[in-house]
């Protein structure tokens, strides 16, 4: 069996294509660069408003705001809702969203939705009491608004109703926290 045989012949393709060579079959006379990592070439899921979508793919920046911005909504009108956070380790997630590198805006988000009505039981409240954790609390009641300062009091209050919560931990964060810390235990508590 002869290999010469299967090669194309110059002139042997379709009228209406150019000739080609041997050597360029199936390429272009301009070849474009093709590389794994070019945009088109990435297949992404898509996009539907459903919930069910949007809780599948993870969310970043303002549009996890937005959605913990709607899930507080949600859980401040209806009772069912913060069960249902509470059963599907919802507190856990809320609780390690709030972190040194959290924006205010998504950790008085979290601490709304933590502050509404979802029970917070003792390894959720000991976790919240990691200094990190306490420290955007501290931030966000310095400088937060007035609804996020009264969340944070509330969620401070919470917290210190665990059995294992020692009061000077909360003496050093109202001395660290200054006067605005102490004006709103007293219009809060």
């Amino acid at each position: 069996m002869q290999l010469t045989a299967y090669l194309p012949v110059a002139g042997a393709g379709p009228p209406d294509l150019p000739d080609h060579d041997a050597g360029a079959l199936g390429r272009p006379a301009h070849p474009q660069r093709h590389t794994p990592a070019a945009p088109r070439h990435l297949v992404l899921p898509p996009v539907h408003p459903s919930r069910s979508t949007r809780a599948r793919h993870p969310l970043k920046g303002q549009a996890r705001v937005a959605a913990l911005r709607e899930l507080r909504s949600l859980a401040s009108t209806h009772q069912s809702v913060t069960k249902a956070i509470a059963e599907a380790g919802g507190v856990s997630l809320l609780t390690s969203l709030l972190g040194p590198f959290t924006s205010h805006s998504m950790g008085s988000e979290a601490v709304a939705i933590l502050v509404s009505g979802v029970p917070l039981d003792a390894e959720a409240k000991a976790a919240l009491m990691q200094p990190a954790k306490v420290s955007l609390v501290v931030d966000m009641l310095n400088e937060g608004a007035v609804d996020t300062k009264i969340n944070c009091v509330r969620l401070i209050r919470i917290v210190m109703e665990e059995k294992g919560c020692r009061p000077e931990t909360v003496a050093s964060l109202s001395l660290s926290a200054g006067r605005s810390w102490s004006r709103m235990m007293v219009c809060c508590c």
